[in-house]
């Protein structure tokens, strides 16, 4: 038995993602137990996730995974390296043997031999010019690559397996990657061999467009939509932006430098930028250049809102995980969990945790809690405005 991991948001569960599922459990056993570390209450792109973490924990055991485990939100809201680094730690750390993750090209050994060869790149000292860093990378490992690893730069999912890899080779080097080939990118604003990317699947939720969710929905979510759009169990992201520009509003220059990725004079430019918006959106439009991305200043208004301190981030991205939070289990995962040899503790119920957790353990369950309160703050519905919702939410357990 190999616990494999896979990283993901499920926001919402797709036919792509069953397929990867289904793909997966075609080559292993029916006890192998699949491991979804999922993205909570935020996402990557830094803003809250459309539904709450324990329908899309349902969805994905409903569809045959077996643990769904909680990404902590300092690894959920921080860059590609450090959300990989955190997400690869976390499966380790339960005793994951394989990473398995959907890539629009690209070999676990090209995933290999692009890492190594970046990683000499990275030993030579930068220079600051027209570049980014990123950007210099980029350019000095292209010329070393072959035509397919040359494609792996320009797809966001294999540009993420890297990171994985990366990750991989660093913390959990007895890990094997398990890259599957996927149809279309998950930002693709088309429908490619019968699938539709989770970007285009948020929009016709957003716009209500049930023949076109329908089309490309699994049944089990399906099942649940009418009762998520009736109710208001989703997020209302201009709502959300309110709460950015009135937390931004409040904020001295001080204050904002003790929050993660506040350099640079970016803090000047918030408060100057913010004060003269009247939308989140028309913010991040002033605030965009080639030099930082959406997704960046996306990430930088989750921190002014949520206010976690910057040193809080350097404790994780340095001492990794300190615990598991169950989300979801089927019955091969409970039976997983009772045998398992995890050097970190599973948490289901968070009161008796924090009664012997350690301080750095508090704060970063206390960052997952605002989160949770923050995303649900922001939803349609009143009736999920109610705060703590962690303290009595249980995971979904699959009955036998």
């Amino acid at each position: 038995m190999k616990p494999i991991a896979i990283i993901a948001e499920f926001n919402p569960f797709h036919q792509g993602h069953d397929f990867l599922l289904t793909t997966l459990r075609s080559h292993v056993t029916t006890t192998t137990p699949l491991i979804i570390i999922l993205s909570g209450s935020f996402v990557q792109r830094g803003e809250p996730a459309l539904f709450t973490k324990w329908r899309r924990a349902a969805w994905a055991i409903q569809s045959g995974a077996d643990v769904v485990l909680e990404l902590p939100t300092v690894y959920a809201l921080s860059a590609a390296p450090a959300f990989a680094a955190g997400a690869v730690r976390l499966a380790a750390l339960i005793g994951c043997q394989q990473l398995a993750f959907g890539s629009e090209i690209g070999t676990a050994h090209d995933f290999y031999e692009i890492y190594q060869k970046r990683k000499k790149i990275e030993q030579v000292p930068f220079s600051p010019g027209n570049y980014t860093y990123g950007q210099y990378i980029t350019n000095q490992l292209r010329p070393l690559l072959t035509p397919t690893q040359q494609k792996m730069l320009d797809s966001p999912n294999a540009l993420l397996g890297i990171e994985y890899e990366a990750a991989r080779s660093t913390y959990a080097s007895k890990m094997e990657l398990y890259p599957i080939l996927r149809s279309n990118r998950h930002d693709s604003m088309t429908i490619e061999k019968g699938f539709a990317s989770g970007t285009l699947l948020r929009k016709a939720f957003q716009k209500n467009d049930t023949a076109f969710l329908h089309a490309y929905l699994p049944q089990i979510v399906k099942n649940d939509l009418n009762d998520i759009r009736s109710q208001g169990e989703y997020t209302d992201y201009t709502r959300y932006g309110d709460f950015i520009l009135y937390a931004l509003r409040q904020q001295s220059l001080d204050t904002l430098r003790t929050l993660p990725a506040f350099s640079e004079g970016l803090e000047q430019r918030f408060l100057h930028v913010v004060s003269h918006s009247n939308t989140w959106h028309d913010a991040l439009c002033k605030l965009k250049t080639r030099r930082y991305s959406y997704s960046r200043l996306c990430r930088m208004g989750s921190y002014i809102v949520l206010h976690p301190a910057a040193s809080l981030f350097q404790q994780a991205y340095k001492e990794g995980p300190p615990y598991a939070r169950i989300l979801g289990l089927s019955p091969v995962g409970r039976k997983f969990i009772k045998q398992s040899s995890a050097v970190i503790p599973y948490v289901s119920k968070i009161p008796p945790f924090l009664k012997q957790a350690s301080l750095f353990a508090k704060e970063m369950m206390s960052l997952d809690m605002r989160a949770t309160d923050l995303q649900h703050l922001s939803f349609v519905g009143s009736p999920f405005h109610t705060g703590n919702i962690d303290f009595y939410h249980p995971p979904y357990i699959l009955p036998d």
